[in-house]
């Protein structure tokens, strides 16, 4: 295995990111960062690179900031259509501390929720905060199939 470490390489760009205050994707500038690289290699035939980058950096419209790490590696590619056809991309994973989309808020309308549904609903949008997406997922069908139970609907899927 091998690693190796920069300092400063990306100081002084501008990216786009989500922004932790504005809660929109804006212009950042990387005000300072840490690139690591590694090279793992298991026999003659597999080789699996990686690269995590480490970032603080400074939103250009509220001047907030916010530390970015991203990573990579050579197992998560995608592949997209281009002009020139299908090509291959690496997959970029973004975190952001404070994360943008922590803390949303409850409807200001939840109190008028039935009961049952409001804590349905509450359930689900902690599962959100916390970044649970499977449970985030089970709450929003059950917000789904308790309107339609309230309702009397009498199917929760499409016609056949």
């Amino acid at each position: 295995m091998s690693i190796s470490i920069e300092k400063g390489k990306h100081a002084g760009e501008v990216i786009k990111s989500t922004c932790g205050r504005c809660k929109q994707l804006t212009r950042h500038e990387i005000l300072t960062d840490v690139d690591l690289s590694g090279l793992d290699e298991a026999g003659d035939e597999f080789i699996f690179g990686w690269d995590d980058s480490y970032q603080i950096i400074q939103c250009q419209g509220c001047e907030s900031i916010v530390f970015r790490k991203t990573h990579m590696n050579s197992e998560s590619i995608e592949y997209v259509e281009s002009k020139d056809g299908w090509k291959s991309e690496y997959l970029i994973r973004e975190e952001l501390y404070p994360n943008p989309e922590d803390e949303r808020v409850t409807l200001s309308d939840a109190y008028l929720l039935p009961e049952h549904l409001n804590r349905i609903y509450s359930e689900t949008l902690a599962a959100l905060n916390s970044d649970s997406p499977v449970l985030t997922g089970i709450g929003i069908r059950a917000i789904i199939e308790t309107v339609c139970k309230d309702q009397n609907s009498s199917r929760l899927g499409p016609s056949h």
